[in-house]
């Protein structure tokens, strides 16, 4: 069988980036906040930092909690920006079903991709609005260490039944923004309606202009060769200074459990967040 005759037993897989007004786009431009994430190197002074402000033992769950805000603060200020998104169509325009269909949406350059909020997303929509902070450390009361109750992200979505023919997010959809979103579906039907995907665009640089793109990239079992479209991505950009941003989060979280330590022990004085 020759590759053409082959084709045409396959799906026959078509992917546009749109504009707002529906037409197949190249090259997307916009503005946002920008900022780049920090360096290991300056979440782990951060995290030392908060170590030695609270002499407790058993800290280690707190400082997860913050090694994580400090780790995604560039995204987190983003997040309370007007966003640019990215609106891509997929069909399949084939006369036979795609077996376990896998769309990967990748950011490329300094491109990082988040899902849209839901209309009913209201938990996520809180997070987004509410200020950006470090969790509350621990507190001794008598001689227990009490951690308070800190709601995370949205936690996992449990798969439930699922429809043969429809996407799903891959392994669940994502909380934050990351340089790859992935979908999956176990028997895309053929000339079905068009599948509309949006993107948030978020970035992991300082620089006044960013360029970057985004691909997406559809496989399947029975596709021969996977089906790939780029579009190009300029933005302008409002640098946020996250070193300054970081440090001030620190800094109002070891005031605060100074504070919290002298209250328990009144006599306790610190340098450098050690007892002396």
């Amino acid at each position: 069988m020759d590759h053409k005759r082959l084709r045409r037993t396959e799906p026959q897989v078509d992917i546009r980036f749109l504009s707002s007004l529906g037409a197949s786009i190249k090259r997307t431009e916009g503005e946002c906040l920008v900022a780049r994430s920090l360096t290991s190197r300056e979440v782990a002074q951060h995290i030392e930092k908060l170590r030695n402000s609270v002499p407790h033992s058993q800290t280690q769950d707190w400082l997860e909690r913050c090694e994580e805000v400090l780790r995604t603060l560039h995204t987190s200020i983003q997040h309370q920006s007007e966003r640019l998104t990215a609106l891509i169509g997929v069909t399949n325009q084939g006369t036979r079903p795609a077996k376990d269909a896998l769309i990967e949406l990748l950011g490329h350059g300094p491109i990082l991709l988040a899902v849209p909020l839901d209309e009913d997303d209201d938990f996520r929509r809180e997070y987004r609005q509410r200020p950006i902070q470090l969790h509350s450390p621990p507190t001794i009361v008598g001689s227990a260490l009490h951690r308070p109750s800190l709601p995370g992200l949205l936690g996992p979505r449990g798969r439930g039944s699922r429809d043969l023919n429809s996407f799903y997010y891959k392994p669940e959809r994502p909380d934050e923004a990351a340089p790859i979103i992935q979908l999956e579906c176990q028997q895309w039907r053929q000339e079905s309606e068009t599948k509309h995907l949006q993107v948030e665009i978020y970035v992991d640089s300082e620089l006044p202009i960013i360029e970057g793109s985004i691909e997406c990239r559809i496989d399947a079992e029975n596709l021969s060769s996977p089906a790939q479209e780029v579009v190009n991505v300029e933005i302008s950009g409002q640098p946020v200074d996250i070193t300054e941003r970081a440090t001030q989060l620190v800094d109002r979280t070891v005031r605060r459990a100074r504070a919290d330590a002298a209250q328990y022990h009144p006599g306790a004085h610190f340098r450098q967040g050690k007892p002396r």
